[in-house]
């Protein structure tokens, strides 16, 4: 009855095991769960600690289901307290599952870092400052980091010019992905997840992959 007590970073790991496998939690184990999460013993937690936890969560298969099941159990508000699991971020996570198993069928020599892509789905509808406290809260690497904030910056403008509803020329696109790592430019096809938009980071991997 102590364990999330004694170490509240179980209560991830409960978490990534039970989407990993299928699991549910049992219901005792489940309000146990909770009285932690409410106790907010999740601020105990080291910022490398839950960093470390978290981007396991985002680095499995099906990071939407993790999402869903951590919202449920307001366990985001210890990441940042404007975040939120809302439809269009669980579309979001879900088209990102899509977009890394193509990725890894189209491109098999150039693999993602998963968990950057999912974690960078998850901070898409907060601003500047807030995706920085977040990286700052989980204590994420400084190299993942600095892709996470370059990312933000490019897709935000490619985000502004698809609002204005005139569609990109493709030479205006590739100026705008062309520097991308490869998350992001998985991001951009999981955001906007076209035919054309696929055809285009094809292309940029093929004229100058990035890593």
């Amino acid at each position: 009855e102590r364990s999330f007590l004694d170490d509240p970073a179980r209560i991830f790991r409960a978490l990534r095991f039970a989407q990993r496998f299928g699991f549910r939690i049992e219901s005792k184990t489940l309000d146990l769960l909770r009285q932690a999460v409410r106790a907010d013993l999740i601020d105990q937690i080291p910022d490398h600690r839950l960093g470390y936890e978290v981007m396991s969560i985002l680095s499995e298969p099906h990071p939407a289901r993790a999402v869903r099941l951590m919202a449920s159990l307001n366990l985001l508000r210890f990441l940042h307290s404007d975040l939120t699991c809302t439809p269009g971020l669980d579309r979001l996570l879900v088209n990102v599952e899509r977009t890394v198993r193509w990725w890894g069928r189209r491109f098999p020599d150039h693999p993602l870092d998963r968990a950057l892509v999912s974690l960078m789905a998850l901070l898409d509808g907060l601003n500047e400052t807030a995706e920085n406290a977040v990286l700052a809260r989980l204590a994420i690497h400084v190299k993942q980091a600095v892709k996470a904030r370059r990312v933000k910056r490019a897709l935000a403008i490619v985000v502004r010019r698809v609002a204005e509803g005139r569609p990109l020329k493709p030479s205006e696109a590739y100026r705008l992905l062309c520097d991308l790592p490869d998350e992001g430019l998985a991001l951009c096809v999981a955001q906007h997840p076209s035919t054309s938009m696929k055809q285009l980071v094809i292309d940029l991997e093929i004229a100058d992959p990035v890593s």
